[in-house]
């Protein structure tokens, strides 16, 4: 046997030997040394403590106020809304929407139905969404008698917390937006199951003309 050419690969065998014995020799042991880091990468970051201060802002302040309109991740929608000023249990038995039935409330359904409402209910209520044409089941046209005999506290209820396989949206949209919602519903409605008789007669005219126009 040539010993100097052994010599390197048993000195390597044994420096391994003792490297896994050192390593597995500490497992499970504790320590508060933290660990060496030679490259810290993203793993830590410089990060501001609630009630803490800072310099990013004007104020000093880590804490911020939430943009308008937020709501917080996590709340339960089965809870009173308190944050919102608004009771849910008195929401649910609502005969009528306890806000301003006008022309911006309207709107501002329109805008909330069209983004969360209509690629199931379809864009004029009648249940055919374009999500029916990927396999999803149909939903009940919003103008079906059981629908129309709804209070308007009802529909809000089933807005906030979902029915069958209908999801909660009381986590994404604010009471105000979601009886805005209800207005476009009832406006849904009003359009199909309404007559020329439910026109004011000065305003009659003018829709008769419209008609003709579109015919």
């Amino acid at each position: 046997m040539n010993w100097t050419l052994w010599r390197p690969a048993l000195l390597f065998v044994v420096a391994l030997a003792i490297a896994v014995v050192a390593v597995l020799g500490v497992r499970g042991t504790t320590t508060e040394t933290p660990p060496r880091e030679f490259d810290k990468g993203m793993w830590v970051q410089p990060k501001a403590k609630e009630q803490s201060t800072s310099r990013v802002f004007a104020d000093g302040r880590v804490d911020r106020m939430p943009p308008a309109g937020t709501i917080a991740w996590g709340r339960d929608a089965q809870l009173p809304d308190a944050k919102f000023a608004i009771n849910l249990p008195e929401a649910y038995a609502a005969e009528r929407m306890p806000v301003t039935f006008d022309r911006a409330l309207l709107e501002r359904g329109e805008v909330i139905f069209d983004r969360y409402c209509m690629l199931c209910h379809g864009t004029t209520g009648d249940g055919k969404g374009v999500t029916t044409q990927f396999g999803m089941n149909q939903p009940p046209a919003l103008f079906d008698e059981r629908l129309l005999a709804m209070r308007d506290g009802e529909i809000f209820q089933i807005i906030t917390e979902g029915k069958n396989t209908m999801g909660p949206l009381g986590g994404r949209i604010r009471p105000k937006d979601r009886w805005a919602a209800v207005a476009w519903v009832r406006a849904l409605q009003a359009a199909h199951t309404g007559t020329i008789d439910d026109v004011p007669a000065d305003e009659r005219p003018e829709l008769e003309t419209l008609d003709e126009e579109a015919n």
